[in-house]
């Protein structure tokens, strides 16, 4: 009935009408959860999700990088101080020992 190459025209018209129809029908309800909002959630909900999940990750993937960075800092800190008090430690033994042999004499 109508030639081949506006088949994919009609059929993308005949949709559109179908959408535009529904819509207005659910416009025309005061109902919350129309048919239309119903559709439009349930399928754009495991889009939803996998966004929601995939900023989740990003967002935790964040945390722990500051986290580390925060561990790298201190850890630097902590090993300064270690061997601040290595070298402390060394000191009172020779000092320690030093008495000892002293007290020999």
């Amino acid at each position: 009935m109508f030639p081949y190459k506006y088949l994919t025209i009609i059929i993308a018209s005949v949709l559109i009408l179908t959408a535009l129809i529904m819509i207005s029908y659910n416009a025309k309800q005061a109902s919350e959860t129309g048919f239309m909002r119903k559709l439009v959630l349930e399928t754009a909900w495991p889009l939803e999700n996998l966004k929601n999940r995939s900023l989740k990750a990003i967002k935790e993937s964040w945390d722990r990088y500051l986290f580390l960075i925060g561990l790298e800092e201190e850890n630097r800190r902590l090993k300064k101080k270690n061997d601040l008090l290595a070298s402390q430690l060394f000191r009172y033994q020779e000092g320690y020992l030093e008495a000892l042999r002293l007290r020999k004499y």
